[in-house]
């Protein structure tokens, strides 16, 4: 247990999040590029000498360049694996109020779906 050095008190780890969630929250990524992607909208790229490059978003695309902005913002922490259950609850409420104003709703997954859609994965290896 860490202590801390001004007071010498223990300090309190926060509950970082489980390989299931971590997968969870990649499908949650996957879950936003594709409805984006179904809407028609296309992420724009202005780096190259000024030229604008449109492709559709991927989980990659959300994960960098749309999740992290607020993230950082937020909290400060520029990887992912830094986030408390609390602070993705908090980033998550951000982009349902987001998506609810554009008549969207995107859930974030359950166990069970994360579930199915590793089934679905599995069974498409063997």
């Amino acid at each position: 247990m860490r202590v801390c050095t001004l007071c010498n008190q223990p300090i309190k780890d926060k509950k970082k999040r489980s390989i299931s969630q971590n997968a969870a929250l990649h499908l949650y990524f996957k879950y936003i590029s594709d409805e984006l992607n179904d809407l028609g909208m296309a992420f724009g790229y202005d780096g190259i000498k000024g030229m604008r490059i449109e492709t559709p978003y991927t989980e990659t695309i959300v994960k960098h360049l749309v999740w992290k902005p607020i993230q950082i913002a937020l909290f400060g922490y520029e990887s992912t694996t830094q986030l408390t259950t609390q602070d993705i609850d908090k980033i998550i409420m951000i982009f349902s109020n987001y998506f609810a104003e554009q008549g969207i709703e995107i859930s974030f997954p359950s166990i069970e779906t994360y579930q199915r859609e590793y089934n679905k994965i599995q069974n498409l290896i063997d």
